[in-house]
């Protein structure tokens, strides 16, 4: 499994704006990195933050757990969703998330996103009412994937 440290040491210039790296803490997901394109689109720089904080109450727990398994087991994973930001900002995210290593017994993820926003057919952006997920499947880095699916129906 990749080191932090060999991410940070080569960041890509075309994918970093779009980066998230998350550290795995057995309570929350603190944001280490959150690009520059990702606080465009989101409106705030949400560096420092607890990721899970953004996620709906009901849903938390489970994104803590899917994505702690991600960094763990180890594998991948492909997100594919449809959100709406708290500004109003609609989108399509298409997401992959690799774990990586922060330190002998610390792991982290790191999450690059493709966004695209929804647009209506004069060109402009238009928010969108729901948020849920399109796709969601493991992706095997060489550890073979877990059991269990991803997600579970239902917005985030």
């Amino acid at each position: 499994m990749p080191n932090l440290r060999d991410y940070l040491d080569s960041p890509r210039p075309d994918i970093q704006p779009w980066t998230m790296i998350l550290d795995i803490e057995p309570n929350g997901m603190p944001v280490r990195l959150f690009g520059t394109a990702l606080t465009e689109l989101i409106g705030l720089d949400g560096t420092g933050f607890d990721y899970t904080l953004a996620i709906r109450e009901e849903r938390r727990a489970q994104v803590l757990a899917r994505d702690t398994l991600c960094a763990t087991h180890p594998c991948g994973l492909r997100l594919g969703l449809q959100a709406v930001t708290k500004n109003g900002r609609g989108f399509i995210n298409e997401v992959l998330v690799l774990p990586v290593i922060r330190s002998p017994d610390r792991l982290s993820i790191i999450r690059v996103s493709a966004v695209g926003p929804y647009f209506d057919e004069k060109g402009n952006a238009q928010p969108v009412s729901i948020s849920h997920y399109t796709t969601a499947t493991w992706i095997d880095i060489g550890a073979g994937v877990p059991p269990s699916p991803p997600w579970s129906e239902g917005p985030q």
